[in-house]
């Protein structure tokens, strides 16, 4: 038996936090986004977010900081802003486990209704590629949610580049339908397939790779 115990004082928030919203786009054509929270404490516990938001869409993600609820933590949230066009500002903070929080932490996207939303209607087929047939290729299918007359399929640095970064993918080694341009219906899938050469070819060395579908619009917009 003892009579003493090791009690230990932590006054610390979770280490250097970090929040964005859609990887660090700044804008989106559509109201859903991820809210991305990061720290690099192992002691992360809860979040709190709120700000520009649907109050309707989520009870706990709400207008005002006093109104929005403590949830468990994930690095990654889906929220919906508010539907009206324009720039919007959403706020967080992170708490450990004995109740310590950080600072508010901000992050601004713009929310133009006007840009087309790229979808991806039927996930690929594989998700790891060699350069070896038949396991060289992954097809997957995708639409926008307004007519375009444009697009391009690109290897980009995270899901919240725009198409000027990153690099296309060819269609040299048999990759199809990774760009065109012409007539384009909306909310009409089509087919891609990336082929692991031309992969490379955009992006060399073994890894995994973020692909991104662009469209631009008939004002010359591309989507975000």
């Amino acid at each position: 038996m003892t009579a003493s115990f090791t009690l230990t004082l932590d006054t610390t928030p979770p280490a250097n936090p970090a929040f964005d919203l859609n990887y660090g786009a700044v804008v989106t054509g559509d109201a859903v986004v991820i809210a991305s929270l990061t720290s690099v404490s192992e002691d992360v516990q809860e979040m709190l977010i709120w700000g520009d938001v649907d109050p309707s869409a989520d009870s706990t993600v709400q207008s005002l900081e006093a109104d929005s609820t403590w949830t468990l933590y994930s690095a990654d949230k889906a929220i919906r802003l508010d539907g009206s066009p324009g720039p919007k500002t959403v706020f967080a903070r992170l708490r450990d486990d004995v109740c310590n929080e950080t600072a508010i932490l901000r992050a601004d996207i713009t929310l133009d209704l006007d840009t087309a939303v790229v979808s991806i209607v039927t996930p690929p087929d594989r998700t790891r590629i060699s350069k070896v047939a038949p396991c060289d290729n992954s097809l997957f299918r995708w639409q926008a949610n307004k007519d375009f007359v444009r697009y391009d399929v690109r290897v980009v640095p995270n899901p919240g580049s725009p198409q000027s970064a990153g690099f296309p993918i060819g269609m040299t080694n048999g990759s199809a339908q990774t760009s065109g341009v012409g007539s384009f219906p909306a909310n009409v899938p089509i087919t891609t397939v990336v082929n692991g050469s031309d992969l490379e070819a955009a992006s060399p060395g073994d890894a995994a790779k973020t692909v991104k579908v662009f469209v631009q619009d008939q004002d010359g917009v591309w989507s975000a």
